[in-house]
């Protein structure tokens, strides 16, 4: 409750972007330790575009995986709007994509991490960010 009330002064300031606090979404990675974990973090807006983070923590194997940055477009299909692939055993891809900097517009996204060849798979939540 308490971050919904700090984000809405902040945007109503115009210093939303200034805010650090991003809840990260996780699942516990399938053929690994208990403790491999699936994150995908929440975009964020950076100089003249988004970014966003994905990864894995806490494995032991190696294995494919892929993070995207994803527009949420209301009716129609997602459209990925940066997307990076590699082998990981821990650690995470910082994805950007840029963004107009005439006629600016609001823009909801999400970071998705999966594994390739698997069904795991973990999306951030929505964020509507504005100037792109």
């Amino acid at each position: 409750m308490k971050r919904k009330t700090i984000a809405a002064i902040l945007g109503a300031l115009g210093l939303a972007s200034t805010l650090v606090i991003l809840p990260t979404t996780s699942a516990k990675a399938q053929g690994d330790s208990g403790s491999c974990t699936l994150y995908a973090k929440p975009p964020f807006q950076i100089e003249f575009g988004i970014a966003g983070d994905g990864g894995r923590m806490g494995c032991t194997n190696n294995a494919n995986i892929t993070v995207r940055i994803r527009e949420h477009r209301r009716f129609l299909p997602d459209r990925t709007r940066a997307q990076q692939t590699g082998d990981l055993v821990n650690g995470e891809f910082r994805l950007s994509f840029p963004c107009p900097i005439l006629n600016p517009k609001p823009i909801t996204v999400f970071t998705e991490t999966l594994v390739n060849g698997t069904n795991q798979k973990v999306q951030s939540p929505r964020r509507t960010l504005l100037g792109c």
